[in-house]
């Protein structure tokens, strides 16, 4: 048991126990030390939102009370770091956005198939994006994009090319052009989607691009590391594989973070909340009371043997909850409850593994999302109803491909860490 708890959602901090009440409201716009006696409370209030820092000897607490102003990000050059080793934690620390905004890099340019003016149809609103006032309105530099202008199929970079105008939300990095010439080019909008993601939550998919072992890897992930995506077992991914050969595989998976038939997935608190964050599948998310650092996602290994084994390590954009053990609503209506971290998932690491020891077809084969191999679309399986906890699936069967020339891909040198252009991003990236 910690000697200390949260009272009243981040409001009152309770020091063993006793009561000795302490008027501060001017600590909002000054710094100020108070030492307690044993037996002591003291009770401190906050208009906006308090994050607290506990020291590693438990023995000292600082508490801020957050700014009114809602800080815009710094607009940062995308570039490469070094990659960590694989049990390495990531190397960027997090820092909160500034209001002065810096000259971005060069923006990815779209692949040739990605043309945004050939979808005039209408789209549904991207969650936590102000919507634009007229369908018909025209992209202008340096504003947000109308949502008729907006190609949610195809990735896209944070700003438009052609016009200027913003996005709101980016995917990380595009697709090479082998994949786009491969027979199954990158599309948000796939065969192995989880229920409604591109619909709900498209800002989530973020591309990977990594080269190990000879291999050139592409993944596209539905990394949503926020109250919402933390509720779901099941994300998920597809991944390209261009071997030493030039054969091509494909992947079009879920990802799963949960075990047996647990609804949700293994969500636990970072360990400076004192958490375990060795056991695997986890969501290892962080709260306002503890040391901000990056939230983990490790997929449940072997799950299929011849899929990946995927970790991600994400710089924070929401605390999983006000608390250890209590989360923030995850419905997409409740996302004005969620507490911001006050930084930007902009900084984001990807490790990846397969085995060619590990069994596996050839050629193209199919299987449920969840890698069960079946005999073809039409298998007796394919549209019937499976039930994993108290959630409902429909079964999906998915074409697959994996050339007989694919070979390992694992450590060291299977992970990247990189920091993202985030020109015109908001919340829920």
């Amino acid at each position: 048991m910690r000697p200390w708890k949260v009272i009243s959602w981040l409001v009152g901090v309770l020091l063993l126990s006793g009561s000795v009440g302490l008027n501060i409201s001017s600590a909002r716009t000054t710094s100020q030390t108070q030492s307690l006696e044993p037996g002591t409370t003291l009770t401190l209030t906050c208009p906006t939102r308090i994050t607290l820092v506990r020291s590693a000897d438990r023995k000292t607490l600082t508490v801020t009370c957050a700014p009114l102003a809602t800080p815009r990000p710094t607009q940062v050059a995308t570039q490469t770091q070094p990659a960590p080793s694989a049990t390495a934690q990531p190397t960027s620390t997090p820092v909160t956005p500034t209001n002065t905004p810096e000259t971005p890099a060069a923006t990815p340019t779209p692949t040739p198939t990605e043309h945004h003016h050939h979808y005039p149809t209408s789209t549904p609103s991207t969650p936590g994006v102000t919507p634009t006032p007229s369908s018909t309105q025209p992209p202008a530099s340096g504003q947000l994009c109308p949502d008729w202008y907006h190609n949610p199929h195809e990735w896209h970079p944070p700003v438009d090319p052609a016009t200027g105008c913003h996005y709101g939300h980016e995917h990380g990095d595009a697709p090479p052009a082998w994949v786009q010439s491969s027979r199954w080019p990158a599309m948000f909008s796939h065969p192995g989607n989880t229920p409604n993601e591109n619909l709900l939550k498209h800002t989530s998919f973020k591309g990977f691009t990594l080269r190990d072992d000879g291999i050139d890897l592409y993944v596209i992930m539905h990394l949503d590391t926020n109250p919402n995506g933390h509720a779901s077992r099941f994300h998920s991914y597809q991944a390209w594989a261009r071997d030493a050969s030039g054969g091509i595989s494909y992947w079009d998976l879920w990802a799963d973070f949960g075990e047996g038939n647990n609804t949700g997935p293994n969500v636990r608190w970072d360990e400076n909340c004192g958490g375990n964050t060795e056991i695997r599948p986890i969501m290892a998310v962080v709260y306002p009371q503890c040391n901000l650092t990056f939230e983990s996602w490790y997929s449940r290994a072997g799950a299929p043997g011849w899929g990946w084994d995927f970790g991600f390590n994400v710089k924070p954009q929401y605390y999983n909850g006000p608390q250890p053990g209590v989360s923030s609503n995850p419905d997409l209506s409740a996302m004005s409850t969620w507490l911001p971290t006050g930084q930007w998932n902009d900084v984001r690491r990807i490790e990846a593994a397969w085995y060619a020891f590990r069994p596996h077809p050839t050629g193209t084969f199919y299987s449920t999302q969840w890698g069960e191999i079946v005999s073809g679309p039409n298998d007796p399986r394919c549209g019937t109803q499976r039930t994993i906890g108290s959630r409902t699936y429909q079964v999906l069967c998915i074409e697959q491909y994996i050339a007989p020339t694919m070979t390992t891909f694992s450590f060291p040198g299977n992970s990247i860490q990189k920091e993202y252009n985030f020109t015109g991003v908001r919340l829920p990236n």
